[in-house]
């Protein structure tokens, strides 16, 4: 038995305490990084020490259970340090050789977990990218984005119908939803007649539009402030001075609109709107607004044309192209013009100004 193994002993040559436990039996390094136990280096240890024992012999030597040996001697066989193919008699590897060999192993599977770790690097940019596309794309609870005329025009459906002080607009000769002045025409008589301040700027072009004219002869009638730009502008809806609406892209109609409620930017967004305001020309400067109540516009000659061939309401409203909701929201909006307490009262009317 070598010396620096070997634990005190009694007269008789035995030992008074487990081999492995003995003081002197110290470990020059921890073997647990090359996945070598506590244990496994005591079995391995014990088998170097002592080269003619077997498997019977290092159980009650080192005060472990069979079990517990077997596991051991298992896994220092998958390592290529031990070799008990026969059973009494297990052959222990060269420390120098079988060490180095699983060093070099560990070295080479860290070196690979070290590229593996520097390759998540790579991911960094593209997730920087996709955190900010989020941000964009209505990841803040205060921007967001609406796509498709339909949403579009019920946000802001919404968004008027709550407004209750100040309603400002921008309009441009070409907005992010086809139509979009006309459309907004029953919005606008709506707000009129709750109270709620109008103050519109358009571009000199939707003048050529004779609905859209017709339109603004109404409203400026009704008391909407209404002017006129020869500049370029982009379309800006403006509720209260606490919501914007925007283009998400002035260029490209199909990327929707941006519901925007950050407090500084609306504000940036109103004062935007008072510059064109105050450099803008007064209405009546291109349009005669006063006009005779007898000018029907387009669209009110849809209404009244719907009104006098269909039945129901849900047929009128197959017959314009929109919802019923929005059928009898333009009926409620022609009676007001013609003042009729009904629809039988505004079809007389209707008829005493030659319109239908």
């Amino acid at each position: 038995m070598s010396s620096t193994g070997a634990g005190p002993a009694e007269e008789d040559g035995s030992l008074s305490v487990p081999w492995a436990m003995t003081e002197d039996w110290g470990r020059a390094m921890d073997l647990s990084p090359l996945g070598i136990s506590p244990v496994e280096e005591d079995v391995y240890r014990y088998f170097l020490e002592h080269p003619s024992r077997g498997l019977p012999d290092v159980g009650p030597e080192l005060g472990l259970d069979c079990d517990t040996v077997e596991g051991a001697v298992e896994q220092l066989e998958r390592l290529g340090l031990l070799d008990a193919s026969q059973c009494h008699r297990v052959r222990s590897a060269d420390p120098q050789d079988a060490i180095e060999h699983l060093i070099e192993q560990r070295i080479a599977e860290l070196n690979d977990e070290i590229r593996q770790v520097l390759a998540a690097r790579a991911t960094v940019s593209a997730l920087k990218d996709t955190a900010q596309q989020a941000d964009l794309a209505d990841c803040s609870p205060n921007v967001e984005r609406v796509s498709g005329a339909e949403q579009i025009l019920k946000r802001i459906e919404d968004l008027a119908f709550f407004c209750h002080e100040e309603s400002l607009a921008l309009w441009p000769s070409s907005t992010p939803v086809e139509n979009a002045p006309d459309l907004a025409r029953p919005l606008d008589l709506r707000a009129l007649r709750r109270g709620i301040a109008l103050q519109s700027v358009y571009h000199r072009k939707c003048l050529e539009d004779p609905d859209i004219a017709a339109n603004l002869r109404d409203l400026v009638k009704l008391g909407a402030n209404v002017r006129v730009t020869e500049n370029e502008v982009d379309w800006l809806l403006l509720y209260d001075r606490t919501v914007a609406v925007v283009p998400a892209d002035p260029g490209r109609r199909e990327r929707g609109a941006l519901m925007v409620r950050e407090p500084g930017i609306v504000a940036q967004m109103v004062t935007h709107f008072r510059g064109i305001w105050e450099t803008a020309r007064d209405i009546t400067e291109y349009l005669d607004t006063d006009t005779p109540d007898s000018m029907l516009s387009e669209h009110e000659r849809l209404v009244l044309e719907a009104l006098a061939t269909a039945d129901k309401d849900e047929a009128a409203a197959r017959q314009m192209g929109v919802s019923v909701r929005t059928f009898r929201r333009y009926v409620a909006d022609l009676m007001m013009r013609l003042g009729a307490a009904n629809r039988f009262h505004a079809a007389l009317k209707a008829k005493e100004k030659g319109w239908m």
